[in-house]
């Protein structure tokens, strides 16, 4: 249908056919992206982590492999940026039919279990639209409002370094659904999965912050001093990864109830909220705009998700713990970057600051008596 549609779609964002063909490359990276799925889900229920990794990182090399070779080398601009994702995700169509040769028969096929994954997955088909409009159409929207290609690769490359991070948190969770269900009926599940979603936060805003405090840094020692203008998107898209892996925890209390209405409300709220700010603030702020947008979409839907869930499947979270943690950490990540402006300096800062966190996270979870057995 997107393919079908790509002129009139062209036309509505760009008032020009000329970027009909990006509509195309999008509608066939959407059919490929898809089988990644397939081996992700399939390594996580035979517990096979380091699998899930290594085709997670075979991707992320094809991409950006070939992004280097279409922008930096053959300088064909944005659209290399679409040819990279094309061409990563047929790869890993490829890689993936390698990987099932001795799974794929006939009689392994079972009509009544379809029946059952249909059921099941049937709110999520419109929720995975929406998920891809409030976290990959940003770039449509920056192109559309932006008259300036350079603000876009400068947003792209933010999108690349932050991408680091999202190779941790994708990996991470590949194992996280297969053990979640695996203690499911463990009587101190609720309290693992407390634990897991606390630990999360804590640590991955941490990072966040640290790729924040440190952007410059390694734009300088990676690229090019002209590319030091991506610096201020690299922090907030960093923060939008870690907003992303939340519901990914939070929808624990959806599988264990097989009903996903929640999630997919969820992503829909979120998608509505990230769109209204693309619009509102991509003109006025550019890619900064565009950043601050989805993580105003990504930060509604955990929080719906987290509301609802709880009536779906109570999990005693500690969110208050979890806010006053990482508020500090915002704080002193903001008044470390005040007083260093050297490499040196924010090592430093960012050892001690961890040191720092820490221990304010033992000294609140001692307090509350706060404890967790595996």
């Amino acid at each position: 249908m997107l393919a079908l549609l790509s002129k009139p779609l062209s036309i509505l964002f760009f008032g020009k056919t000329d970027y009909s063909v990006l509509f195309v490359i999008v509608a066939a990276n959407l059919l490929f992206v898809g089988f990644q799925k397939v081996v992700n889900i399939w390594c996580r229920m035979l517990r096979k982590p380091v699998k899930a990794m290594l085709f997670s990182v075979f991707i992320l090399l094809i991409t950006v492999g070939f992004n280097v070779l279409f922008i930096l080398i053959l300088k064909i601009g944005v659209v290399g940026v679409f040819y990279s994702q094309v061409i990563a995700s047929f790869l890993g169509v490829l890689l993936m039919l390698f990987m099932f040769r001795k799974w794929f028969h006939p009689s392994s096929f079972s009509f009544s279990r379809l029946k059952e994954m249909l059921k099941f997955s049937l709110p999520l088909v419109p929720a995975t639209l929406l998920y891809w409009v409030m976290n990959m159409a940003s770039v449509y929207f920056l192109i559309a409002y932006v008259n300036y290609n350079a603000e876009v690769g400068l947003y792209q490359l933010g999108g690349n370094v932050a991408n680091v991070l999202s190779l941790v948190t994708w990996a991470f969770f590949q194992a996280w659904s297969a053990f979640a269900l695996s203690v499911s009926k463990q009587e101190n599940a609720k309290r693992i999965y407390s634990f897991v979603f606390e630990l999360y936060c804590v640590v991955g805003f941490f990072v966040a912050f640290s790729l924040m405090l440190g952007s410059k840094d390694i734009l300088i020692i990676f690229t090019h001093t002209k590319y030091l203008g991506a610096a201020t998107v690299i922090g907030l898209l960093a923060l939008n990864v870690v907003l992303m892996g939340l519901p990914n925890i939070l929808a624990i209390a959806n599988s264990l109830t097989k009903k996903n209405e929640s999630f997919a409300v969820a992503i829909a709220l979120g998608s509505i909220v990230a769109v209204t700010l693309f619009i509102i603030l991509i003109p006025k702020y550019g890619k900064e705009g565009a950043a601050l947008a989805m993580i105003g979409g990504n930060l509604v839907v955990p929080l719906y998700l987290g509301y609802r869930t709880q009536k779906l499947y109570f999990i005693p979270y500690n969110f208050s713990r979890i806010i006053v943690v990482v508020l500090v950490q915002f704080i002193l990540f903001l008044i470390a970057g005040k007083i260093f402006e050297s490499l040196f300096g924010h090592i430093i800062s960012v050892i001690v600051l961890g040191m720092l966190t820490a221990a304010l996270y033992y000294v609140l979870a001692r307090k509350a008596g706060y404890k967790i057995k595996f």
